[in-house]
């Protein structure tokens, strides 16, 4: 179980089944706090159970959104579904914190160029997909290309770029001005305009911490968009862009992370394929989100070095 679970579930007596989805299911604590159950191939979430057979557990229990549940002497009790979980002999996921510092290298923009060409190639060509091509314009403040791309991206860019903008200028006004009309942005249980945000704040807490540079802006913009998500999208996407927002970490994230800046083309590959199954469009916008933080992240560190 994710690290932040302990907390959760500190006082708490009963909830209820919030929303059930093929290889997961939420439940709902009380004060909107949502705790998720699934499978382990999803890797450590904070706020998560992971189970490590699913099919073998879950697929048959009957589970259904608006079940009462009981949590007792560490169980998590769905009594309708006849389902217990017990949590007392759960391993507690931790993210690491080895990562090693690392520099700025050729081979660490070739590797950013191959995930955007194995993203194009593989990835939802729905959603935010398209501005894969484009998002490099996004520092340049070029709208060159635009036009041909869906009305969602044609909304978005328009706010990435004054968020980019902000961020480089350190005009935390404009910036706010941008996530007011990002978050939220988009349809489905995780709007695409909140999985690009989580993938770019993560982004950048990941380099805050590997890099020996300073990104101390970082912190201010995760405090910003906590603060400006509340009760503008859904909970569920909420939930995650609060806990990334803080410096919560997934380890998918982090994984892919890694693989970016010191694997070979061939295990970052392996890394990208496994993202972009995340959803019908969630991998590739949180895989857009983190290759616009990372250059982000570089042009600081870049700026600093000169």
């Amino acid at each position: 179980m994710g690290y932040r679970i302990g907390d959760f579930l500190s006082g708490v007596t009963e909830g209820e089944v919030y929303c059930v989805h093929k290889n997961s299911f939420y439940c709902l604590l009380p004060h909107k706090q949502l705790l998720l159950v699934c499978d382990k191939g999803y890797g450590g979430i904070p706020f998560a159970i992971s189970v490590a057979s699913w099919s073998d557990c879950f697929d048959n229990t009957g589970v259904e959104k608006g079940m009462h549940i009981n949590f007792k002497e560490s169980c998590l009790n769905i009594p309708k579904a006849d389902l217990c979980i017990y949590l007392n002999n759960a391993k507690v996921w931790y993210p690491e914190n080895n990562y090693f510092q690392f520099t700025l290298l050729p081979d660490t923009y070739s590797n950013l160029d191959f995930v955007v060409k194995l993203c194009i190639d593989r990835g939802s060509k729905e959603g935010l997909g398209g501005l894969l091509n484009i998002h490099k314009n996004l520092f340049l403040d070029q709208k060159k290309g635009v036009a041909d791309l869906n009305f969602l991206c044609q909304l978005c860019f328009d706010a990435l770029c004054g968020f980019v903008r902000g961020i480089e200028k350190r005009d935390f006004y404009h910036v706010e001005i941008s996530l007011r009309k990002l978050i939220g942005l988009g349809i489905g249980l995780t709007p695409s305009a909140d999985d690009l945000l989580v993938g770019l704040i993560s982004s950048l807490y990941f380099l805050q911490c590997s890099c020996s540079y300073s990104l101390g802006y970082v912190s201010s913009i995760g405090r910003m968009i906590y603060s400006l998500c509340s009760g503008k999208t859904t909970l569920v996407s909420e939930t995650f862009i609060k806990h990334a927002s803080k410096g919560d970490r997934y380890e998918l994230l982090d994984n892919t992370m890694f693989a970016i800046l010191f694997s070979s083309k061939e295990q970052l590959g392996l890394k990208i394929e496994k993202i972009l199954s995340v959803g019908c469009t969630s991998g590739t916008e949180i895989l857009l989100g983190i290759l616009i933080g990372l250059r982000l992240g570089f042009r600081n560190i870049e700026g600093q070095t000169r």
